[in-house]
């Protein structure tokens, strides 16, 4: 029996080789068609098909066509194929058509080449821009990227919007930029966007990266609306900054105010419960989990595994590794830590037994602490 997919691939395939007459719509939605449901492989032997059977592609086709390209770095020769198609056509200097080409470029690898398109867009959207500005920040280019930025503010009625911020942010909390950070927070606050909880998540992230804890505490407390990403960065920000006491203020507000909770909350949490004094605590958290429906994935179960080694609680270990869901190398090289920190040095080797038995391959931490055994 055919899945969903394959019917509906079928249905569409079959309604455009029994129309006479083939338009280049006809051709689009065939295409479309086959963007949705992920087929990436078709799109340029179509597209090429299309062209023998004299039917011109429009910029919708070329479109369609790159970005099923993006998911293919290998398939570049063929985005350069469609990339000297567009340069007799009229619509060359489309600014959706010159946005999909320097993207395709960019994800498969070629900055220069994406550059060089985005140059030669006479006029460019405020999307053409934040592509341009996402390519170079996913690559961890942060000084292109704030040239870019500033590029940008340079050329007048463009007007950048939350989508520009939030780019700008991760490269700020990636670099430790404070000083562009707090550039980029008064602009937010400009133009009123700080409403905006993905924005302000944003700026709050990028407060607790570059240090600035104050700032950071001064965003979420201001907050008008918070979603469970923002919970999680501030508890995080304040385990690792050893505040476990406001981290766990801020975990049983949520609770209090109904907030579902999420795996990265239970697992900050427990990062911030690796004392003497917080044990307690975490042990009360894990209980409820226990008590609850919820199930301890491979994350949390190394969490707590984490708290139990530091407080040398290593009696409990073995209790929790045989309840987690899942165990990778973290697991193991958590476990091999603690014994070894420990000075059980046997059981150490024990449980490094145990991992190469599980078909699990040791990391460079693991070496260094079977090394110290």
């Amino acid at each position: 029996m055919l899945s969903k997919q394959e019917a509906f691939l079928s249905s569409a395939l079959s309604s455009f080789t029994q129309a006479n007459q083939r338009s280049v719509l006809s051709w689009n939605s065939l295409l479309a068609a086959y963007g949705r449901h992920g087929v990436q492989g078709l799109f340029v032997l179509h597209l090429l098909d299309m062209q023998q059977q004299g039917v011109l592609p429009n910029r919708v086709s070329f479109i369609l066509t790159l970005s099923s390209l993006v998911s293919h770095p290998s398939h570049a020769i063929y985005g350069k194929r469609i990339h000297a198609c567009t340069q007799t056509c009229s619509f060359r200097s489309h600014v959706i058509l010159g946005s999909s080409l320097f993207n395709m470029y960019g994800r498969c690898g070629s900055l220069e080449a994406a550059w060089n398109v985005f140059n030669d867009i006479p006029t460019k959207d405020i999307s053409a821009w934040n592509a341009m500005l996402s390519l170079y920040a996913d690559r961890g280019l942060s000084e292109e990227t704030i040239h870019l930025f500033v590029a940008l503010l340079n050329e007048g009625p463009m007007v950048p919007n939350n989508v520009t911020y939030i780019n700008m942010l991760g490269v700020c909390a990636l670099q430790a930029g404070l000083s562009m950070g707090r550039l980029v927070h008064s602009f937010i606050a400009e133009s009123m966007l700080e409403a905006d909880v993905v924005a302000t998540t944003s700026i709050l992230n990028m407060y607790a990266k570059c240090g600035s804890p104050q700032d950071a505490w001064e965003v979420f407390s201001t907050m008008e609306v918070r979603n469970v990403i923002t919970w999680n960065t501030m508890i995080s920000h304040l385990s690792q900054q050893n505040q476990s006491d406001r981290a766990l203020e801020i975990y049983h507000k949520i609770q209090n105010e109904g907030v579902l909770h999420d795996n990265t909350t239970l697992v900050s949490i427990f990062a911030g419960c690796t004392s003497e004094e917080k044990l307690a605590e975490g042990e009360r958290i894990l209980a409820c989990i226990f008590r609850s429906t919820l199930k301890l994935d491979v994350s949390v179960g190394n969490a707590v595994l984490n708290m139990y080694g530091k407080c040398g609680r290593l009696a409990r270990i073995s209790v929790i590794l045989n309840v987690m869901q899942g165990k990778n190398v973290c697991t193991w090289t958590t476990i091999i830590t603690a014994y070894t920190q420990s000075n059980y040095c046997e059981l150490a080797l024990e449980y490094y037994h145990w991992m190469l038995q599980a078909g699990v391959y040791p990391n460079q931490v693991t070496f260094i602490s079977v090394l110290e055994l």
